[in-house]
């Protein structure tokens, strides 16, 4: 366990480890980099495509994960918070005024859990000013769909 909370105080408490280096280290174990990834997460200087690669890797991993302990309304807050936090910040998405209203909508969703998680990436997809992969987009939608 000592190595673990050493190496969460050097991530987010002495920052002394870079986050997105170790989330790309695929020697790294999962865990490893799950912590990691919600430092890029919850930085709000993390770009919008860069914030959907790590949300992919959450929606691939933590589903896999259901029998450790975390907290899938906390999964859906961290990913709804980011993108509505970036929908009020609309210069760094594409076409703010087309694609930042159904973004908010699915923010604001009655939707929870996996679904809603869906909803808002589906709709982050179109917001990202980067081509987003095919294989993003489905893995969205079959969440949205749950």
């Amino acid at each position: 366990m000592r190595p673990y909370l050493d190496f969460i105080e050097a991530l987010f408490v002495e920052n002394t480890l870079d986050a997105g280096t170790t989330v790309r280290d695929q020697s790294q174990s999962g865990p490893w980099r799950l912590a990691a990834s919600i430092k890029i997460a919850t930085d709000h200087a993390t770009r919008p495509a860069d914030l959907l690669i790590i949300h992919m890797l959450w929606t691939d991993a933590l589903p896999r994960l259901a029998n450790l302990i975390f907290v899938l309304l906390d999964v859906e807050h961290l990913v709804t918070s980011a993108w509505l936090r970036l929908s009020e910040d609309s210069f760094l998405l594409r076409s703010p005024a087309l694609t930042v209203p159904p973004l908010q909508e699915a923010c604001a969703s009655a939707s929870t859990g996996w679904r809603k998680v869906g909803e808002v990436l589906t709709a982050a997809c179109d917001t990202v000013p980067a081509p987003v992969s095919q294989e993003f987009r489905r893995r969205f939608r079959e969440l949205a769909q749950a």
